[in-house]
C-alpha cells in the first residue's frame, strides 16, 4: 500500500460569527467562485442581518431525524421527507468530452486568495456524505494532493486540515475505519463516508490541484436546525453499521417459496439459501414481492441481483446485502400495512425471513421497489437507464452488470467504464449528479485495478469480475453495486449512465434500481414566467430596475444537448416578483433558470418581507451554459398563502431567465 503522510491534524476553530437565529448564512470568506485558475476576492456580504435590523428571519425547527448522521439516514431509508436534495460536485468534463480529471481541467471550482484549490463550496444547511478521489497516475499511486482543508460557516481557518493520503489511511476522528478506505481496499479509489454537516457553508480545498474527484452532499430546508461539524466527533452508529455487514443474528422463520402473509409489519431480513447450482444465466431465477395487494409486484427481478450481484454468486459484505456460498441475504427494510406475497421461481432453495412490528406510518413511508432493466446491447448515443419513474420517493441503491460483446478491441469493447452517471430529479434539466465514470459511481479507481481486484465495501463495490483480456487496458464482465443515503424526488426521477464516453460503446448492460416510492407526486408547478415576457412579467409584479439583457443560445448539461434560445436579465440591484402557490402547501420549491457561464452567483431570498435563505451556486459552465437550480421555501413562510412576494438581493452578477413555483403537498 502506498500512502503519503501520517496522522491527522484537526484544527478546531470556534466560529466568531455564528448564525444565531438565521437558517442560512456565512461571514466573509475571502473568495468567490470563478472559472478555474482565476482568483477573485470575495465581495464581502455575509447575508446576515445587521444588528438592529427589523427584517424578520425564519424560526429554526428540528429536522425529522438527525440528518447530519448518515447512520440515521440509512435507518430512515423508507421515510420520504420533502425538502431534501442530493447533489454532487465532480470533475466531469463540462464540454461533454472525457477530460474528467486526466488533465485537471475541471478538478476545481476556483482558486481562493490563498491559492488553494476549491473543490466544494455550498451554502447550508446541508451535509457532505461522501468524498472520493483517485490518483492522477494509476490505481496504486498516492493522491499527493497535500493538505485537504475543510472550512465551515465562513471561518478564515479550517476546522479540519489533513494530508490527503492520511485522510484515507485511516486516521483520527472523523475519518476513522471503516468509514474511509484507501486505494488498496477499493481497487484504486480513495473513499470517505464520514458525514460532515454544516449550518451556513462548507468549503473544501486541496493544496495541489486534484485529478478525478466527486463529493456527494445533501441540502436541507433552510429552517432546519442543523449544527455544523464539531471537532473530534464521528458518526459512531455508522461505524457500527459498516462493521455489521455479515449475516443477521436475528431469529429467522422459514417461508415457503410462494407465500402470502396478512397484517402489518416490516421485513427486516430476507435470506435465500440455494440448494441447487444457479443456471448459467443468472436471470433465470426470479424473485417477486407484492406489498398490500398492489396490481403488480413492486419487486420483480432476477434473484441474485436482488441480493447485490448481477453475475450470480459473489462475495458481498455491505450494509444492505451479504452474499456468500449458500447464503444470500438482504437487509433492506420492507414496510407493509396490509399484506405481502413473496414468490421465488427458477431455483431451488430455502427462504427465511424476519418480520418485525410496524416501525413507520403509511402516511410518511414508501414501498420498496426494485426496477429491473436490461439492454442487450446498449444503444450507441443513448444513456442506459437505471430507472425513469414518477411519484414521490428516494433512490437508495443500484446493481449494475456489464458484459462486453467481445474481449478485445480498445475502441470497440473496452473503455465502457468511462460512462458518466447522470441523475435528474423532479424535471430539472440540470442533473443534480453528473459523475466521471463507472469507477466514481462505485467509488473505485482506475480500470485495470477496478477490474482485476474485485472488492466489497459497506456502501459500494465491484464484487465480481470475469477477466476477458489483460492486454493494455483490461476488459471483463463486471458486477457493481452502489448504495445511497437517498436521492429524493417529489414528482419524477431519471437515473442513468453513459456506456463509454458519449455513449460510444455497445455492450450488454443490466441493472436493478432500489427505491422507496409512492406513485402520487408531491409537487405540482403552480406558476411560472419568463422574465423577458413583458405581459407575463407584469402579471407577476416583476420589478427589476434596469437589468442588462443578454440573448443566449446554448444547452444544458446531461443527456439532451439540444439548444435552448432565450434572453436573461442580469441584475445589479434587488429584483422582486410574485408567484401563485397552493394554500394547502407543505412548502414551495422556487426554481430558477439562469446562465451559468461565470459561477459564484449568490443572492439572499426574502418572502413576504422575511429573510428565508441564500441562493449560492459555485459551479460554472462556459460551454453548456443553461442551468436550473431549486431552493426550498419552508411551510412556515408559505403555508396558507395563495401568492408569495419574493425579493432577491443579489451580490455581484446574478441573472435569471425564468422563475417557477412548485407547491409541495403530501401525497399520502
Amino acid at each position: 500500500m502506498i500512502r503519503g503522510g501520517k496522522g491527522l491534524v484537526v484544527a478546531a476553530m470556534v466560529a466568531a460569527t455564528s448564525a444565531t437565529g438565521v437558517a442560512c448564512s456565512w461571514g466573509d470568506t475571502g473568495d468567490a467562485a470563478r472559472p478555474a485558475g482565476r482568483r477573485i476576492p470575495d465581495r464581502g456580504s455575509s447575508f446576515v442581518p445587521k444588528p438592529g435590523a427589523t427584517t424578520p428571519v425564519l424560526a429554526l425547527v428540528p429536522p425529522p431525524y438527525d440528518v447530519g448522521s448518515t447512520a440515521a439516514a440509512l435507518e430512515h431509508w423508507p421515510d420520504i421527507v420533502p425538502g431534501i436534495e442530493t447533489r454532487a460536485f465532480t470533475s466531469f468534463d463540462r464540454r461533454g468530452g472525457n477530460d474528467d480529471g486526466f488533465a485537471g481541467t475541471w478538478s476545481e471550482l476556483y482558486e481562493d486568495d490563498r491559492a488553494e484549490h476549491v473543490i466544494f463550496d455550498a451554502a447550508g444547511p446541508g451535509v457532505l456524505r461522501t468524498l472520493w478521489f483517485t490518483s492522477k497516475v494509476d490505481g496504486n499511486g498516492p493522491l499527493a494532493l497535500g493538505q485537504v482543508r475543510f472550512y465551515f460557516d465562513g471561518e478564515s481557518e479550517p476546522r479540519i486540515a489533513i494530508d490527503a493520503d492520511a485522510l484515507f489511511a485511516p486516521g483520527g476522528s472523523p475519518f476513522v475505519a471503516p468509514l474511509v478506505a484507501g486505494n488498496q481496499l477499493t481497487s484504486g479509489g480513495f473513499a470517505s463516508w464520514a458525514p460532515l454537516p454544516y449550518r451556513g457553508r462548507l468549503r473544501i480545498t486541496t493544496e495541489r490541484r486534484a485529478g478525478f474527484y466527486a463529493a456527494h452532499y445533501e441540502t436541507f430546508p433552510p429552517d432546519w436546525n442543523v449544527d455544523s461539524y464539531v471537532a473530534r466527533t464521528e458518526d459512531a452508529k455508522l461505524v457500527d453499521a459498516f462493521e455489521a455487514t455479515g449475516p443477521s443474528a436475528l431469529p429467522l422463520d422459514d417461508v415457503a417459496l410462494d407465500t402470502t402473509v396478512t397484517g402489518a409489519g416490516e421485513i427486516d431480513v430476507l435470506r435465500f439459501e440455494p440448494t441447487t447450482p444457479l443456471d448459467a444465466d443468472p436471470r433465470a431465477a426470479r424473485l417477486r414481492i407484492t406489498f398490500d395487494r398492489a396490481a403488480k409486484p413492486q419487486v420483480d427481478v432476477p434473484l441474485p441481483a436482488f441480493f447485490g450481484s448481477g453475475l450470480g454468486d459473489a462475495t458481498i459484505r455491505s450494509v444492505a446485502w451479504t452474499m456468500q456460498p449458500g447464503l444470500w441475504e438482504s437487509r433492506l427494510p420492507m414496510p407493509f400495512w396490509e399484506s405481502y406475497r413473496i414468490t421465488v421461481t427458477g431455483l431451488s432453495g430455502k427462504l427465511r425471513a424476519h418480520v418485525s412490528p410496524s416501525k413507520r406510518t403509511r402516511e410518511t413511508a414508501g414501498y420498496l421497489e426494485a426496477h429491473w432493466n436490461e439492454a442487450r446491447p446498449t444503444s450507441t448515443g443513448s444513456d442506459f437507464v437505471y430507472v425513469d419513474t414518477t411519484g414521490t420517493g428516494k433512490l437508495i441503491g443500484t446493481v449494475l452488470a456489464v458484459e462486453p460483446l467481445a474481449p478485445y478491441g480498445e475502441t470497440v469493447n473496452k473503455q465502457w467504464w468511462e460512462g458518466d452517471l447522470r441523475s435528474s430529479a423532479d424535471g430539472r434539466r440540470t442533473p443534480s449528479i453528473h459523475g466521471t465514470g463507472h469507477e466514481d459511481d462505485h467509488l473505485g479507481g482506475w480500470s485495470n485495478e477496478f477490474l482485476s481486484r474485485p472488492f466489497t465495501q459497506p456502501m459500494q463495490g465491484c464484487p465480481k469480475t470475469e477477466l476477458l483480456d489483460t492486454n493494455g487496458q483490461y476488459n471483463a464482465n463486471a458486477s457493481m453495486y452502489r448504495l445511497w443515503p437517498g436521492i429524493t424526488f417529489t414528482n419524477a426521477l431519471r437515473h442513468t449512465t453513459e456506456h463509454g464516453a458519449g455513449n460510444g460503446r455497445s455492450l450488454n448492460y443490466s441493472s436493478v434500481a432500489f427505491l422507496y416510492r409512492r406513485p402520487e407526486p408531491s409537487t405540482t408547478r403552480t406558476d411560472a414566467f419568463d422574465v423577458t415576457d413583458r405581459e407575463a412579467a407584469a402579471a407577476h409584479a416583476y420589478a427589476a430596475g434596469a437589468p442588462r439583457i443578454e440573448a443566449i443560445t446554448s444547452a444544458f448539461e446531461g443527456e439532451d444537448a439540444s439548444a435552448l434560445s432565450s434572453d436573461t436579465h442580469h441584475y445589479d440591484s434587488a429584483v422582486s416578483f410574485e408567484l401563485a402557490v397552493d394554500p394547502k402547501n407543505d412548502g414551495v420549491v422556487l426554481r430558477r433558470l439562469f446562465d451559468a457561464t461565470h459561477g459564484g452567483e449568490r443572492a439572499s431570498i426574502e418572502v413576504d418581507g422575511s429573510v428565508v435563505a441564500t441562493i449560492y451556486v459555485a459551479e460554472y459552465d462556459p460551454d453548456r451554459r443553461w442551468m436550473e437550480r431549486d431552493v426550498f421555501l419552508p411551510p412556515q413562510i408559505t403555508k396558507g398563502k395563495t401568492r408569495l412576494h419574493v425579493r432577491l438581493v443579489p451580490e455581484g452578477d446574478f441573472n435569471a431567465a425564468r422563475f417557477e413555483a412548485w407547491s409541495v403537498k403530501s401525497p399520502f
